[in-house]
């Protein structure tokens, strides 16, 4: 990914009214670019996670649809050796673990009574923590569903979590409500144990938030903000302190309509889904925009809604939910080394991007 793609990726298609052409081999950006994002992959039940012809047989012998599928998949974490997945599905009021070497996908925790299942994320021991934005509570379980704690007398609409596995820190996103000035981030330890309120109440002024939804912690434990309806992302390091603002609201590359899910690559680049421009947009840690993946179109490769988002770090494999159409789609990071995400030494640096303030955090 090197200084010149974003030029190329201005000409892509970002706006999610247009319908792209269907792709015999589905990778971005278009020939004759060099290949960065490849379609592997989509699932939304366990028929269709293990495609094999043996379940393909078992399919037509037994029939009938599996009632452990997707519904409207909200949040989405992974395994430490990415081997498992789980995923909050709002519309199902569930939570459903999926094993990705073993191909099976059912229910986690099944006697828990979720409300509206919102975020989750997966610890070093692989417990489990589930944000309830109908319970108004976040819980940690074991990997095997037993409940371990659960707080919520703070919560007005729990939202996103994130987690610095590290430093042992759990962030939950209070997304608020219309009538509420509480908008904010909760910081807690890894034993529900509520360590300081993150963000200066609602807002659009820097260290404020409008209706924030999803987080992500990056490799040097900084915390990423989507603060959907001030169309940017805000960061903050591990004391709470507020470090800097990314974007505007916009149609083309670098701009945000409706942030949703974030996550990091292994080269440290940031991966933000947009539900209004139904794709994904890769950043660099100068902000620069290298890519551009997805849009709105009606073929499995694609997307209508882009919602929670994780990447398997180790192998660069990158999950996108698919809201209302529900599934999960998978890519691979192609082609690409550490040295192809940053700004060649040779070139000079280009006007500042749209809404950067403040932006040494990333450096």
């Amino acid at each position: 990914m090197k200084h010149r793609l974003p030029a190329a990726v201005a000409a892509l298609a970002l706006l999610a009214c247009a319908t792209p052409p269907r792709k015999k081999d589905v990778v971005w950006p278009d020939p004759p670019e060099k290949a960065r994002i490849k379609f592997v992959s989509a699932f939304a039940n366990e028929d269709t996670l293990d495609d094999s012809g043996w379940n393909r047989f078992k399919r037509s012998i037994l029939g009938g649809e599996d009632p452990a599928r997707l519904r409207q998949p909200m949040g989405l974490a992974l395994s430490p050796d990415g081997h498992r997945m789980y995923i909050a599905d709002f519309g199902a009021g569930t939570v459903f673990k999926a094993d990705l070497q073993a191909k099976r996908f059912g229910y986690f925790a099944p006697d828990q009574g979720f409300a509206q299942p919102f975020g989750v994320a997966v610890d070093a021991q692989e417990h489990v923590y589930v944000s309830d934005s109908g319970a108004r509570t976040v819980t940690a379980y074991d990997a095997r569903g037993e409940k371990l704690w659960s707080v919520g007398r703070e919560f007005e609409r729990p939202t996103g979590l994130c987690l610095d596995r590290e430093a042992g820190l759990l962030y939950v996103v209070d997304s608020g409500t219309q009538a509420s000035q509480s908008h904010r981030v909760w910081q807690y330890d890894l034993k529900g144990t509520r360590l300081r309120e993150i963000g200066n109440g609602r807002g659009s002024e820097d260290n404020q938030f409008h209706f924030p939804v999803y987080c992500a912690v990056d490799s040097a434990g900084k915390l990423y903000v989507g603060d959907t309806m001030n169309f940017r992302i805000e960061v903050f390091g591990r004391d709470g302190q507020y470090l800097g603002k990314y974007g505007e609201n916009g149609d083309g590359p670098g701009t945000f309509a409706r942030i949703k899910g974030l996550d990091f690559d292994g080269f440290g680049n940031l991966y933000v889904a947009d539900g209004g421009h139904s794709t994904v947009q890769i950043f660099n840690r100068e902000w620069d925009v290298l890519l551009t993946f997805g849009a709105f179109a009606p073929f499995v490769e694609y997307f209508d809604i882009p919602s929670c988002l994780a990447i398997d770090r180790k192998i660069n494999r990158i999950y996108v939910c698919n809201e209302h159409n529900a599934r999960i789609n998978a890519y691979d990071l192609v082609n690409t080394t550490a040295a192809d995400s940053v700004r060649p030494r040779d070139l000079p640096a280009e006007a500042p991007p749209p809404g950067a303030a403040a932006l040494g955090e990333r450096r």
